[in-house]
């Protein structure tokens, strides 16, 4: 690599716990190769980013770790390097902290080479043109972001599933129309079930995952006024979930079904089916309205 290299990774470590986090800044910016007379220069820069003015004298012992984490990004931000090395670090601190980061690296994107190595593929979509995707350290693909991203989605899917019903309920099938949807149609839910008895104005909910295993949708029969009606013997339904609007990636579901008054589900389906999402551009926001 040619240029200046900076490196937001494992912020925070190495502060000296018995000095304070004004000495620890100095202490911090010789690591990093940043000047003495840099640091002298961008000092009421850095305290004010931290939003730590009032406990930049404190022993860093003191700190929480969030407060160490914004100590260690602040410092590092000082830096204007020609390529910055990004290593998950959106993922830690409050609201506040990461929207600061975000700013941040849009700001210093323009003149500024980014490395960004994560897990989120919000934050790849949002600051990446080309991604490299890692698999059991081998290299699976290098090029356009969204195509990475996809393959990282397929590679991803490890499947944890359970099925809980109560006695005499059973969940025959579950599964979609088509299996792969356009970002705007319909997806058609397919559902048999068994059941030794009728079971009236029951609720059913949907719940769609994505590959870091965050909820990120949910289908309700009842937002839709429609009542799962269960009679003795094989039941058959076909439920129209219009308008999912998910950005492009394969989504895990869950099922639930259940009946207002009783304390227990009925039927419990954990990551038991998928759907593929295509025909959007993958952006950090996982809806398009």
């Amino acid at each position: 690599m040619r240029g200046r290299v900076g490196a937001l990774i494992a912020l925070g470590a190495g502060f000296n716990p018995i000095l304070t986090g004004r000495e620890n800044i100095y202490v911090s910016a010789a690591v990093l190769g940043i000047p003495k007379d840099t640091i002298d220069q961008k000092l009421s820069e850095i305290i004010e980013f931290s939003d730590l003015d009032q406990f930049i004298d404190t022993p860093v012992q003191n700190y929480s770790s969030g407060m160490h984490v914004r100590l260690g990004f602040s410092i590092a931000a000082a830096l204007r390097p020609d390529i910055l090395i990004i290593d998950e670090i959106l993922a830690v601190g409050d609201v506040r902290f990461r929207t600061k980061c975000y700013q941040h690296i849009e700001r210093i994107q323009k003149s500024t080479a980014l490395l960004i190595v994560s897990h989120n593929k919000q934050d790849i979509a949002r600051h990446c043109m080309s991604s490299l995707v890692l698999h059991k350290g081998e290299a699976r693909y290098l090029g356009d972001t969204k195509v990475a991203l996809n393959i990282s989605d397929q590679l991803q899917q490890v499947r944890q599933t359970f099925l809980t019903s109560t006695p005499g309920l059973t969940l025959v099938r579950a599964e979609f129309e088509h299996s792969t949807i356009k970002w705007d149609e319909t997806a058609v839910l397919r559902l048999a079930i068994k059941s030794d008895g009728p079971i009236s104005g029951a609720s059913l909910r949907v719940t769609f995952i994505d590959t870091a295993f965050a909820g990120v949708a949910e289908w309700r029969t009842e937002n839709h006024a429609i009542a799962i009606e269960i009679g003795t013997g094989n039941n058959f339904f076909e439920l129209p979930i219009r308008q999912l609007r998910l950005q492009s990636g394969t989504y895990l579901c869950n099922i639930v079904l259940w009946k207002v008054g009783l304390s227990n589900f009925l039927l419990v389906a954990h990551h038991h089916m998928d759907l593929t999402v295509t025909g959007t551009e993958v952006t950090y926001c996982p809806y398009h309205i």
